[in-house]
């Protein structure tokens, strides 16, 4: 029997248009554990691809939102904005309203995915007031001005 791994949250992709077929692509991750750092004393995790993500001690609650204490299971996924089907596997459109109410076009420096668990596989949340420091790569070659 053919185990299937589990998979991150998985991102969608929708394109509509006025009468016409609309198309939606679902994109999955493998979910692979990062990092796996103490509740106490928090921890940074490297992100493959680009980027970090730094939490501070006692940053998290459970789904009941009880403070946290256990281990917490990092899983990240980074997505880098140079890739050819960036328009396929990006959430959203990159699509957004000026001050004008013009619609303009968005350009991405990357986007990562965090998930955060116990080591019973339940979903952790960021408990408030917390901090969590996240630096991400903009990707190679990517220019800055505009």
């Amino acid at each position: 029997m053919t185990q299937v791994p589990p998979f991150l949250v998985p991102t969608k992709a929708i394109t509509a248009g006025f009468q016409s077929s609309n198309q939606v692509w679902i994109n999955q991750s493998i979910k692979r554990i990062v990092n796996t750092i103490n509740a106490n004393e928090g921890g940074n995790v490297v992100i493959e691809g680009g980027g970090s993500v730094t939490f501070s001690a006692n940053a998290f609650k459970d789904q009941s939102y009880n403070d946290y204490q256990g281990s917490v299971q990092v899983y990240t996924y980074y997505l880098d904005p140079t890739r050819q089907d960036i328009a396929e596997v990006m959430p959203g459109n990159l699509l957004a309203i000026d001050s004008q109410d013009e619609l303009q076009t968005l350009k991405s420096f990357g986007m990562i995915n965090v998930e955060l668990e116990d080591e019973n596989g339940n979903a952790l949340q960021i408990s408030q007031p917390a901090t969590v420091k996240i630096i991400t790569s903009a990707g190679a070659g990517t220019n800055f001005t505009s």
